[in-house]
């Protein structure tokens, strides 16, 4: 379809006849790419449909990829990703799905993503959000593995421009009270956690620079 690109294989978990009928949709506009400032008109094509016969209730799984997969063994395959993931049957699961999406897997690392396609990951945002995304989170663990990054990257930021008698920037001037406020959600969320011990040395360094 395009010079260069890697063939698409469509495949459907049922016994199928493919229709061709190859069309183009010319110049579809996205406006919120336009409100953006970004190109939002393209052309999309189509390369035709699929035709076979389905009883009521059935379910179809179709496959698009750049690899060819076996048809029979969709259903099997798309079974085994949803039960991955949470289900979107509630208000509370839609939230831990939306709030999946600014969750991301580094290496051994978690991070929280600002905001899509923009951001990456910021001190200040990060901790503003840590405790909304993260407390309903099956594994508490998350929340600690970035909250300890964060700290670290706060000690050598904050901690250390003060101990060379630097300003931090006026922008992000309160994230120390925020990390404070990350630190005491934690007593809501895994009570049984001794806090002072853990992070009581950050919270006195923080406390020197926000009382100074």
């Amino acid at each position: 379809m395009y010079e260069g690109f890697p063939y698409l294989h469509m495949q459907v978990s049922k016994d199928n006849e493919f229709l061709a009928m190859p069309d183009w949709y010319r110049d579809v506009e996205y406006t919120k790419e336009q409100h953006r400032g970004y190109p939002f008109k393209e052309d999309l094509f189509s390369p035709g449909y699929f035709e076979m016969d389905i009883e009521k209730g059935e379910s179809l799984i179709f496959s698009a990829g750049t690899l060819p997969v076996k048809p029979n063994g969709l259903k099997a395959k798309y079974t085994r990703e949803t039960q991955k993931r949470i289900p979107r049957n509630t208000l509370l699961n839609n939230l831990l799905n939306s709030a999946e999406q600014f969750i991301q897997r580094r290496g051994q690392r978690i991070k929280l993503l600002a905001g899509y396609h923009w951001y990456h990951e910021r001190l200040r945002d990060t901790l503003v959000a840590l405790p909304g995304l993260m407390a309903y989170q099956a594994n508490r663990s998350h929340y600690l593995d970035i909250l300890e990054h964060v700290i670290d990257q706060v000690k050598k930021i904050y901690i250390a421009e003060s101990e060379l008698g630097l300003r931090p920037n006026t922008q992000n001037v309160d994230v120390p009270l925020w990390v404070f406020y990350s630190i005491q959600e934690i007593e809501q969320m895994i009570p049984e956690m001794d806090i002072c011990q853990t992070y009581g040395e950050a919270w006195w360094k923080l406390s020197s620079i926000t009382c100074a």
